[in-house]
């Protein structure tokens, strides 16, 4: 088996993450927006409808089908607005603007703009109409575009909100790239039949999903993704010993005593089967820092995946994972910890546990292409 370390602090919290996998795939054309028809092995029987909402600085996705967080290749999406605040990112551009367009929705058009990235790397535009305005909840006025579906293909899309209005002349500022609102969304579906295996948590709850739907395709390829949350529950992180000693800290109370840590550091290996638990061979797994669909406050965190094969004549997918948690000791100068418990740079194992549904391994089915 293969391992990779993978050093993680004390400081921890959770969300689905996943790496969208480098792999080549076919592309629509530059403005087709088709996307086919859905079956249980791509993503169109699964998209659903979202919506992208801007709020204060940040652009965020809802599915409104009772979907998860993942933006899908087929969905179904609008783009959602709040008048006041689209005017207040319009007046830290133009000061002007807010005084001419006077809470009046009348006097200004917000215009989403979608840009395209395909699976090849090439992007392109579509332009929407102006959203609608209306009064939403509270008396907000609020607008909401027209629909759209994320094409075949397609692996990325930003949002841009144009602003047009009137002070001295016609005037048009793109809002969201300007005042470095993060515009983009990945993608899933982009590289089917290609597919991800999203390992992760839903609370303590340990869940596995394949984010484009179905199982694995034969003859394509499979990525294995392992969340750190997952790691994190699969060891029982919070029951995990990590005081090394203690240490003098200061404060605006004055000088005081407190315990000293050391960090968690993980060896993970993992094992697949493709013919249905008969033989297996050992994944090589990778950690990748800020995976692009973690959320966007989540940079610190990290996935460890694999992408393998799916061989023509699989028969069924097996996965197991053996994690094993250390505990990393700081290499500190005499005094500096107190009551130290154990030496400089020592390397201690806390826990050594597989994670493979108890002794069945996770099943993913496998069919044609």
């Amino acid at each position: 088996m293969i391992k990779v370390r993978i050093l993680k602090g004390m400081t921890f919290a959770g969300t689905a993450a996943a790496l969208v996998p480098a792999l080549s795939g076919c592309t629509a054309d530059a403005q087709e927006t088709e996307v086919g028809i859905g079956t249980e092995n791509n993503t169109e029987a699964i998209a659903g409808s979202g919506a992208i909402n801007l709020h204060g600085f940040s652009l965020s996705y809802q599915s409104t089908s009772g979907g998860d967080e993942f933006v899908r290749v087929g969905e179904k999406m609008k783009v959602n607005v709040d008048f006041q605040n689209v005017v207040m990112l319009l007046g830290y551009r133009d000061s002007a603007a807010t005084a001419a367009i006077n809470g009046d929705p009348s006097k200004l058009k917000a215009i989403p703009k979608i840009t395209y990235t395909k699976a090849d790397g090439s992007t392109y535009d579509v332009s929407l109409q102006p959203v609608a305005w209306r009064q939403g909840a509270s008396n907000i006025t609020v607008g909401e575009s027209q629909e759209f579906i994320i094409p075949k293909g397609v692996k990325k899309v930003a949002v841009e909100i144009t602003a047009e209005y009137q002070t001295t002349g016609p005037q048009k500022v793109d809002l969201l790239a300007s005042g470095g609102v993060q515009r983009d969304f990945v993608v899933f579906g982009a590289f089917a039949p290609n597919k991800l295996a999203l390992f992760d948590t839903v609370g303590a709850d340990r869940r596995t999903r394949v984010l484009e739907g179905g199982g694995a395709v034969k003859g394509a390829k499979l990525t294995v993704s392992v969340t750190d949350w997952r790691l994190d529950t699969i060891v029982d992180r919070l029951t995990l010993d990590t005081r090394i000693g203690d240490q003098q800290s200061g404060s605006r109370f004055g000088p005081s005593i407190v315990p000293a840590n050391g960090t968690v550091e993980y060896e993970v290996e993992a094992v697949i089967s493709t013919d249905s638990g008969a033989t297996y061979r050992p994944l090589n797994l990778s950690k990748v820092m800020k995976p692009d669909v973690f959320a966007r406050a989540d940079g610190f965190r990290f996935a460890v995946q694999a992408e393998t094969g799916i061989p023509a004549n699989a028969t069924g997918v097996k996965i197991a994972f053996h994690v094993k948690a250390f505990l990393q000791v700081p290499n500190f100068f005499p005094g500096q910890i107190m009551n130290a418990r154990y030496a400089p740079g020592q390397r201690i194992l806390l826990k050594d546990v597989w994670d493979n549904n108890n002794r069945q391994d996770y099943q993913l089915p496998v069919s044609d292409p």
